[in-house]
């Protein structure tokens, strides 16, 4: 076997190019495949920091009445819950969204993020700390010693790493918490919490009526229990509860396992690159098995005369096979460094709304691996060329005339057939590209109902006293506001309660139309509730369709106004006249609860909570509202990035300890909730080059050993008259029956497998009519093109050159 690697060594230096060839097909198709179970094994295969992670689940209520599934349970369920089941060992939950903090003390005032959870929290998910303990029930209770617990980031790099942090006290919003415990640097739930605190109910006033969902509840499955029967177990102690308290609420207890909570958003464009990778793993294979063939073909004299020397025939498959070790090796190296140099790039540009991202990178499994499939890819694609061997004719091969020619019509039509299924998967590579890029560009041009254009954003958490006070907060907005309004390149500005895509989660309210009665607004979706001060509309340019906007004038001691968008009015009065009609919500302590207020105004939908689909807007002026107001938004005349230190200094000389927890152009905001969709189109666009690539390099081979090989064939046709242009047409025609059938084949096996990419497109049909057109036409212009060399070289053929030998 020795004697055999040398000789392989010592073939490949003869002929370096094709060696290089092979080599660069076997790292594409290595490296992308290492790169993306690297993003694979990261995000959906290694396990998480939980203790037996397959025993956690997710508890959310699905509204029967309205239809609303993933709805957030309240913190007077959660109790009954957790005290009366018994298929859980035990629950915990937290508030759906952040919490943000201002850190005062020994050092500068810094801006962190906190959750607040149950002192089961830690418990449930089987994670104990590093250092000190978790929380205490008497820590949770109101009343009780405010404790905190830190992540292992935020431990380092705020204290040192200091041993000694257990027990030491911290000023949270200008009140004592006491540090109890530090995580072990594993744990990252919820991604991007600097701490934990201790939960407390009575967070304000509306936060602990069964009527408001806002937690989110995380339970651990008893010994012996499935998920069915627990969700059964479940569901009739929850039915006792509602009989109990809520005899109207129709819904139920939907279960769903905590990992597949974190990382659904990302599961379904992880699987289908997987595929895509997959694909062109496959094209490579075939393009490296049709140029080994190819060039087990060129060598059929030399195999012949070992044959009739007395070479076993065994001898010279094992000596083909060999030959690939050399390849496969340099092909598995290039193939990792790539997969390395990709999870660099990926950490730097990728959304950060993938989970886990930071954790991406390669491993010995992944290495491991990426050796594994360089080594079967080449050994699979020299199969072809190993048995074309072992039938080899060997008078007939000592004999043939031609020493390139070789291994019969049987030969050809497998290189032909490798060649159209290149085609066939690079056709399906295409138009699943196609139909992402259709996509990408329908959310870029969806109408967000506001122009992101020269807006700024800036998350303004209030943590003074005021924050207790909504009236006061929402006052200081107004004072912050005008401010604002006074700076240079300012056009504008406005408080509102939560930004558009600030988050999947805000308020979800009932609400009741003049047009229906009780029962039937029960049936209503859950509106997205937001409070704004009277400069809000004209600063975002959210178009006026009716009525008007609120003014100075709308107070609480005026009459109760709201302004709807255009879906709520569709959806409450038709097309009917809106203006004027009146609506009523449940607003807890306001003046306003269950009071009819009137719509003055209707305004263009939109896109709060993702870009897909519009949620039904109601709007309430912020001075007749019972919640704080938390974000700012500032119409600028240039770039608005750049009127975030002005911004600061100013909300600093009238609060100094008034935190900015964001501040960035809107324009940044959208683009980045487009993050992971634009980087999982860039990949498999990425993909599809790289396939049109190895397809037409393919293709381009099989065309011009058909003309090596049918030398004195086109020599004796142009002797007997055949002019140059006949013979360009035959030899391209010959490439586009191929290509024809591998875009019959594509079409083919696309039509059954676009399916599961209706879940991953938007605004686009999988049978895009356009999408197949254009794939069709790259197909068919890049295999002319690859086709067009060796056309053109037989057209120049010189007869008396061809038939010399005879």
């Amino acid at each position: 076997m020795l004697l055999d690697l040398r000789l392989a060594l010592r073939t490949h230096v003869r002929r370096p190019l094709f060696a290089l060839l092979i080599v660069t097909l076997l790292t594409t198709g290595v490296g992308a495949n290492t790169f993306v179970l690297s993003l694979v094994d990261a995000v959906l295969l290694r396990p998480f920091e939980f203790r037996d992670q397959d025993q956690l689940v997710m508890l959310w209520l699905r509204d029967r009445t309205r239809e609303v599934t993933f709805v957030e349970m309240s913190y007077p369920d959660f109790l009954d819950l957790r005290e009366r089941n018994r298929a859980f060992t035990n629950l915990a939950a937290m508030p759906a969204v952040d919490s943000t903090f201002n850190l005062t003390g020994d050092r500068e005032p810094e801006v962190i993020t906190g959750r607040p959870v149950t002192a089961t929290f830690f418990d449930v998910l089987g994670v104990r700390p590093a250092l000190g303990r978790s929380f205490d029930p008497a820590e949770q209770v109101k009343g009780g010693a405010p404790a905190a617990v830190l992540s292992d980031g935020f431990w380092r790099r705020r204290f040192g790493a200091d041993p000694a942090i257990v027990g030491r006290s911290l000023r949270l919003d200008g009140n004592t918490v006491t540090v109890v415990g530090v995580m072990p640097p594993g744990f990252h739930y919820p991604a991007g919490v600097d701490l934990w605190t201790a939960l407390e109910p009575e967070i304000d006033g509306i936060a602990e009526k069964r009527e408001t969902g806002w937690l989110l509840a995380i339970g651990r499955l008893a010994p012996g229990v499935s998920l069915n029967r627990a969700s059964g177990e479940v569901n009739a102690v929850f039915k006792g509860i509602l009989a109990e308290h809520a005899p109207a609420f129709d819904a139920e207890v939907t279960l769903t396992p905590l990992v597949d909570t974190i990382v659904r958003t990302s599961r379904n464009q992880l699987v289908f690159l997987t595929g895509a990778v997959g694909v062109l793993l496959l094209i490579a294979c075939a393009n490296v098995a049709g140029l080994l063939l190819a060039r087990a073909t060129s060598r059929t004299r030399e195999i012949a005369t070992r044959l009739a020397l007395g070479a076993d025939r065994r001898r010279i498959v094992r000596q083909l096979l060999i030959e690939t070790i050399p390849l496969s090796a340099a092909g598995a190296v290039a193939g990792i460094a790539l997969a390395w140099w990709g999870t660099i790039i990926i950490k730097t540009v990728a959304a950060a709304d993938i989970p886990r991202l930071s954790q991406v990178g390669l491993n010995w499994r992944l290495v491991v691996f990426a050796a594994l499939l360089s080594v079967v890819t080449a050994i699979v694609a020299s199969l072809a060329p190993a048995r074309q061997t072992s039938r080899l004719a060997l008078i007939d091969a000592i004999r043939a005339s031609n020493p390139n020619t070789g291994g019969g019509s049987h030969v050809g039509s497998l290189r032909g057939g490798l060649v159209a299924a290149q085609i066939a998967l690079t056709f399906l590579l295409l138009v699943a590209s196609g139909l992402m890029l259709r996509s990408l560009a329908n959310y870029q041009n969806i109408d967000l109902g506001f122009d992101p254009d020269g807006l700024l954003a800036v998350e303004m958490p209030v943590t003074s006293p005021a924050a207790s006070d909504a009236a006061r907060t929402n006052r200081l907005f107004e004072s912050v506001t005008e401010r604002l309004a006074a700076l240079p390149d300012v056009e504008a500005s406005a408080g509102v309660l939560l930004r558009p895509l600030w988050s999947t989660v805000g308020l979800d309210w009932p609400i009741q139309a003049d047009s229906q009665t009780v029962d039937e607004a029960k049936k209503n979706p859950l509106i997205n509730l937001e409070a704004v001060t009277p400069t809000y509309f004209a600063t975002m340019r959210t178009p006026l369709r009716a009525g008007r906007v609120f003014t100075s004038a709308d107070r609480v001691e005026s009459e109760g106004v709201v302004i709807v968008s255009e879906s709520f009015a569709r959806h409450a009065w038709g097309e009917g006249m809106a203006v004027g009609r009146r609506v009523k919500m449940p607003l807890g302590e306001s003046p306003f609860h269950q009071q009819w207020l009137t719509v003055v105004g209707v305004v263009a939908d939109v896109r709060y909570r993702a870009l897909d689909v519009p949620r039904l807007d109601v709007y309430m002026p912020a001075a007749q509202f019972t919640f704080p107001l938390r974000h700012l938004v500032l119409r600028t005349t240039g770039d608005p990035a750049r009127l975030v230190p002005a911004v600061r200094a100013e909300i600093f000389a009238m609060d100094p300890h008034q935190p900015i927890t964001d501040a960035r152009p809107m324009i940044d905001i959208v683009n980045s909730t487009l993050g992971s969709t634009r980087l999982h189109t860039q990949v498999l666009v990425l993909f599809a080059v790289i396939a049109m690539g190895l397809a037409a390099i393919g293709l381009y081979a099989v065309l011009a050993r058909s003309v090596e090989e049918r030398t004195r064939e086109i020599g004796v046709r142009m002797a007997l008259g055949a002019r140059p242009a006949r013979v360009l047409r035959h030899v391209l025609l010959g490439g586009l029956k191929l290509t024809a059938a591998g875009l019959v084949a594509g079409a083919l096996a696309s039509a059954a497998g676009m399916r599961v990419m209706a879940s991953l497109v938007f605004g686009v049909a999988t049978s895009d009519l356009l999408t197949y057109g254009v794939a069709i036409a790259l197909v068919v212009a890049v295999s002319t093109a690859a086709g067009l060399i060796p056309a053109l070289r037989a057209a120049k053929l010189d007869p008396m050159q061809a038939l010399r030998h005879e």
